[in-house]
């Protein structure tokens, strides 16, 4: 894709540089993904994604209706679209056989970034639960409370979880430190098994 909105491919057993397909001159792409069989092209001024068939290049256009910029895309195995809104909890899933988009709330993630793996899962960045600079704000506290000793266990403990409640890598003020909710253990039960989320 490049200014003119042609979208070019590269045959690479030719060397040859080939134009795929022209968008309208009037779209603002600001996000562009391959699947295996499809390209999209999305438009966030105008809410307009463009689905590109491959083997084909026939193109059609669908107006989505984003409530949020638009943070990050991705191409799952699938050759579905992934769409994280910024500031938001939310992913948009758009299929290109159905033209259907269905909506996942993620339960308070602030997604910034989407990427897909190789099998197919597809991840993203958590910016408002971030446990970027977690470690450290642990060595932080560790070093705060002397850096020798069960109190500076706890103290790192303390500041390294009040980090993750933090938004982006904001590192926590020592008035938002809870020592108290910190708990060491000299003789733990080796044998015990850990429930629940962890």
């Amino acid at each position: 894709l490049h200014g003119l909105n042609n979208v070019d491919a590269v045959e690479l057993s030719r060397r040859a540089v080939l134009q795929f397909v022209s968008l309208p001159k009037g779209a603002s792409i600001a996000y562009f993904a391959a699947g295996r069989s499809h390209l999209y092209a999305l438009d966030t001024f105008h809410g307009d994604l463009y689905t590109l068939s491959v083997p084909d290049g026939a193109t059609t256009k669908t107006k989505l209706k984003l409530l949020q910029s638009v943070s990050s895309i991705t191409v799952g195995l699938d050759d579905r679209l992934w769409i994280g809104l910024g500031d938001t909890s939310l992913l948009l899933r758009f299929d290109p056989v159905s033209g259907l988009t269905a909506s996942f709330d993620l339960a308070g993630a602030a997604v910034s970034r989407l990427a897909t793996d190789g099998f197919g899962t597809i991840y993203y960045s958590d910016d408002k639960n971030s446990t970027v600079g977690a470690g450290d704000a642990a060595l932080a506290g560790f070093l705060f409370a002397g850096a020798a000793g069960p109190a500076a266990l706890v103290s790192a403990v303390a500041w390294g979880a009040a980090a993750t409640r933090m938004p982006g890598s904001r590192a926590p003020e020592p008035a938002g430190i809870d020592t108290g909710a910190v708990r060491v253990r000299t003789d733990p039960d080796l044998n015990r098994l850990l429930e629940g989320r962890h």
